[in-house]
């Protein structure tokens, strides 16, 4: 059993922020939701790296939940654009 960590910084942030991933496989799917359940950002990305830039300034202010996904996990967090 390998514990899985998700770190979102800055937050709170201005819309561009950086997920910090730690434990999860190479391919991963990065969604972004706004509180009624609308996704707003997603992506496949290839996670072979730690870290992930996500651009998202165009969404509005507010709070959103951030799921990172595998193929055998998936972790939330919330964040906040200001």
């Amino acid at each position: 059993y390998e514990e899985l960590h998700l770190l979102v910084s800055p937050n709170p942030n201005s819309g561009a922020f950086t997920i910090h991933l730690d434990g999860l496989s190479s391919q991963v799917t990065v969604q972004i939701h706004s509180m009624v359940g609308s996704i707003v950002y997603s992506e496949a990305v290839n996670a072979t790296l730690p870290v992930l830039d996500i651009p998202v300034s165009l969404v509005a202010k507010g709070m959103y939940v951030v799921s990172v996904r595998d193929t055998k996990n998936t972790i939330t967090t919330k964040v906040i654009v200001e």
